[in-house]
């Protein structure tokens, strides 16, 4: 499966620092890298996961969704120009590329940068493929907990059996009634 294993860093070869990143990170798995910010979070740095900009919004708004630079895209931009920046200690650029991997990956997510006035899908109760908990924790299903770790738990080995589930299981659904939110 692609998340076990050495990361594989596949940057064109032209990039500078290409070495360096393979070197630093070579040791370790896409997934420890990965999830290493959820891991080391703490009250200072869980709003850096994240950017709330209200749905209904066409755009980002720095002064209105990330105040005082404390968000997911102030972070990527400041960690950029760390990670860049030569005269910075080895061991602080490795933290920081570590942090880009992921909030990359929170980005991605709409719990992490779309708001509902729902702390980011974890005030919304949802049915999972037909699971109203998580059979791994025996939680319930929170529509973030779905982002973060149902879909990739649910996982079949085979993309392509996990699609054909995944259609055959939408084809059974009411459609107007999901886009509703229920």
């Amino acid at each position: 499966m692609y998340f076990e294993g050495p990361l594989q860093v596949r940057l064109p070869t032209n990039t500078p620092h290409r070495q360096t990143i393979q070197e630093w990170l070579h040791q370790e798995s896409f997934a420890s890298v990965a999830t290493w910010a959820d891991v080391v979070k703490n009250e200072h740095t869980a709003p850096w996961h994240f950017v709330d900009i209200l749905k209904d919004q066409t755009a980002y708004d720095p002064q209105r969704d990330c105040k005082g630079d404390n968000c997911i895209i102030a972070q990527i931009e400041r960690f950029r120009g760390i990670l860049g920046d030569t005269t910075r200690r080895e061991a602080e650029r490795i933290v920081v590329l570590k942090y880009l991997v992921h909030f990359l990956g929170d980005l991605h997510q709409p719990p992490h940068c779309a708001d509902n006035m729902d702390r980011g899908g974890n005030d919304v109760l949802v049915t999972f493929l037909g699971q109203e908990t998580n059979p791994h924790t025996q939680k319930l299903w929170y529509l973030h907990a779905v982002w973060d770790q149902g879909i990739i738990e649910e996982k079949d080995t085979s993309d392509i059996h996990y699609a054909k589930r995944l259609n055959a299981w939408f084809n059974h659904q009411d459609v107007p009634e999901m886009t509703r939110g229920r």
